[in-house]
């Protein structure tokens, strides 16, 4: 459906939804991009093979994408190889207008920007991290997800010499591990920022830090974890903070490749900070 849809249209499609079509469109609301095999791995991930999985979620998209509430970006990302579990799904005006039914945001218009690759690539690197983590969360014994937020929800504000500073994690994350509970905040790094902006980084977590504003909040600092793309990336992360920063600043920083992520949050690592 191209065309603009009335408001009493999107009533009639939204009372044919489904729950899990509901959290599907609202999911893409809040990571923005996904592809089609991360949106398999979050809604459809214990159907009796993959190939089920994968059926049963792109018969669900396709049915939105009819609607005209969900669309895909023109270019997969993966290369062609990768085949339509590389479709990169977006939420549409229409979609963003149904779920704003009956709120105060109802009418007012969400345009559809097609984005740069180098923001879509950070898009859905984040959005691989959200998925894992809710994976993990589901197939480890002891482990529960309690809270997972991508920007802007797990931005955090504060002052400085008077002036309001804004904390920009790309995601916030609280598990319980072995009966404690941790909480994370997540910069998932591609390698295209310059050590000096990653510095930055690290100098604004210990500006809040030291607010105390997150510990009297929630009790709590939460760690740092950089998730880096390659072992090269991750010593001179940790080089530049040891050297810039010094020895005496709190251990809440952790710089790690991908293949760590699982452990590091399965064991609820606190402490092992930098």
């Amino acid at each position: 459906m191209s065309r603009k849809l009335t408001a009493a249209q999107l009533y009639r499609i939204e009372q044919s939804l489904t729950g899990k079509d509901r959290t599907i469109l609202a999911t893409l609301k809040m990571l923005r991009y996904a592809k089609t095999d991360q949106l398999m791995r979050l809604f459809y991930p214990i159907l009796t093979t993959r190939m089920a999985s994968v059926s049963a979620v792109q018969r669900n998209l396709n049915r939105l994408k009819e609607y005209g509430l969900i669309s895909h970006l023109p270019k997969q990302i993966g290369g062609v190889r990768g085949g339509s579990s590389s479709m990169v799904w977006h939420l549409t005006e229409q979609g963003a207008r149904l779920l704003d039914l009956g709120s105060e945001r109802e009418g007012k218009r969400t345009r559809h920007l097609e984005p740069s690759f180098t923001f879509l690539r950070h898009i859905i690197a984040v959005t691989e991290t959200y998925t894992q983590i809710t994976e993990l969360c589901r197939k480890e014994a002891g482990m529960k997800l309690v809270q997972l937020h991508v920007e802007p929800m797990c931005w955090r504000g504060y002052e400085k010499a008077g002036k309001p500073i804004s904390l920009r994690p790309d995601l916030y994350a609280e598990t319980v591990a072995n009966g404690y509970l941790y909480s994370w905040f997540i910069e998932v790094d591609l390698d295209t920022e310059s050590l000096q902006t990653i510095l930055e980084k690290c100098s604004r977590y210990l500006e809040y830090y030291r607010t105390e504003k997150e510990q009297r909040a929630t009790g709590v600092f939460p760690l740092v974890l950089f998730l880096v793309p390659t072992e090269d990336r991750k010593q001179k992360i940790e080089e530049v903070i040891r050297d810039s920063l010094g020895s005496h600043i709190p251990h809440i920083f952790l710089v790690m490749v991908p293949h760590e992520l699982h452990d590091v949050l399965k064991k609820g690592e606190k402490g092992g900070g930098m």
